[in-house]
This record gives structure tokens, sequence and C-alpha cells, in this order.
């Protein structure tokens, strides 16, 4: 099962592991920040990584700034070569 920590303050994601259950996950996590327990649970929650939301990551991805301008780059690289060989 996937594992996500988020931030408590934006309920924004941090990062992501695979673990066989919660307790698991939260020990990794800790470890990862070097945090103790109390620390820890004050700026993070670890919830489990749902299909729908790895669905959302995906659009989001291809929805911002930078893959929309690598994307015409490629785009106008590919016309340019395009022309070239003629």
């Amino acid at each position: 099962m996937k594992y996500v920590l988020r931030l408590k303050s934006s309920n924004e994601r941090v990062f992501a592991t695979d673990a066989n259950n919660l307790d698991e996950a939260r020990e990794i996590f800790m470890t990862g920040k070097q945090m103790d327990a109390e620390t820890f649970d004050s700026m993070f929650i670890v919830t489990e990584y749902s299909v729908k939301e790895i669905a959302n990551d995906n659009l989001d991805r291809l929805d911002s700034i930078r893959y929309r301008r690598k994307r015409r780059e490629k785009l106008s690289r590919v016309r340019r070569n395009r022309y070239r060989k003629r």
C-alpha cells in the first residue's frame, strides 16, 4: 500500500512511500525527517494514497506551466526539424 506524508498546515503532499501499514509508513517518514514523534505529529499527517489522488496529481502535472513550456518547446523542435528535411 502507498502512504503519503502531508503538511498539516496546507494538506500539501511532501513525500510518498510504500509500506505494509500506517504505523510503518509513519516510522519511515519520521526517520527520514529525523524528528521525534511529538514534533512530527505537530507538523505532518500520514494518509493512504488513493487512486483518485493519483489521477488528480497527474492532471495537476499536465496543467503545470513547466509541462506546457516543455511541450511547446518540443513541438517547435519537431516543426523546425520537419521543415529542415525538405
